[in-house]
């Protein structure tokens, strides 16, 4: 069943494709754009020799937040609600948009409390037991911080289409799937890992293969978000709305 979300999820960006870069294009490009600009300020206050301002930084990644936010919620709606997008940008929903920055920071939150246990176990095994236990202990917190926001991913989902999901509900709907989502996560994460190696080992090669590695990034950034959208709607799709995957 981890596969078969994975791939349903890869297949639906494909075979939308048309649809997604509506969706996400410009919205992705613009958040390229916004990077590249916070990067090449904080670079020129180096080299300038001056201490870098960090709120460059700190905008950028606030606007590129928003505009990635904009772009789950489209898509999650394109998807579940078949709600097509306009020529260029998928359509704004305020209220939507700000329902779903609560529902991620509840999640994140939830999951660095997690995350914070199992680090605090793993420093104390590595004085108790040595670094071994540590790193196994450490995995096991990856593990977890993974499958708690996999279990809470409907929240997300439902705050873009409208959907009073609660944790509870999102907890409940998803009690039968933890053998699933830990090997989606691990599927995922393993694919994510293989595509990115492939583009950092471009990039190393001389000449003008740097920026076709930087190429490579920025378009496999766009399918890997697109991808991480579409497997969140598929979760919530079957364990929410009982869909069967195709």
């Amino acid at each position: 069943m981890s596969f078969r979300i994975f791939l349903h999820s890869v297949r639906l960006v494909l075979s939308q494709l048309v649809s997604a870069l509506k969706i996400s294009g410009a919205l992705y490009a613009l958040s390229l754009l916004v990077t590249v600009i916070a990067a090449m300020s904080q670079a020129r206050l180096t080299l300038a020799g001056e201490v870098p301002i960090g709120w460059q930084t700190v905008v950028g990644a606030v606007v590129t937040c928003a505009l990635y936010i904009w772009t789950a919620v489209g898509w999650h709606r394109f998807v579940l609600l078949d709600e097509e997008p306009g020529l260029v940008l998928p359509n704004f929903h305020g209220h939507r948009l700000l329902a779903y920055l609560g529902r991620t920071l509840q999640i994140a939150l939830i999951g660095m409390l997690v995350a914070g246990f199992f680090g605090f176990v793993a420093v104390l095994l590595a004085f108790l037991l040595g670094p071994v236990a540590s790193l196994l202990v450490a995995l096991v917190a990856t593990i977890a911080m993974l499958l708690v926001s996999f279990r809470l991913a409907p929240l997300l989902p439902g705050a873009a289409i409208g959907q009073k999901v609660d944790l509870r509900d999102a907890w409940e709907s998803t009690q039968l799937a933890n053998g699933t989502l830990v090997g989606l996560a691990l599927i995922a994460g393993v694919a994510v890992a293989a595509v990115d190696m492939v583009s950092a080992a471009v990039t190393a090669l001389p000449g003008p293969m740097v920026w076709v590695g930087m190429a490579m990034f920025a378009i496999t950034g766009w399918f890997k978000l697109m991808v991480w959208v579409s497997i969140i709607t598929t979760i919530y799709g079957v364990y929410v709305e009982g869909r069967r995957l195709r």
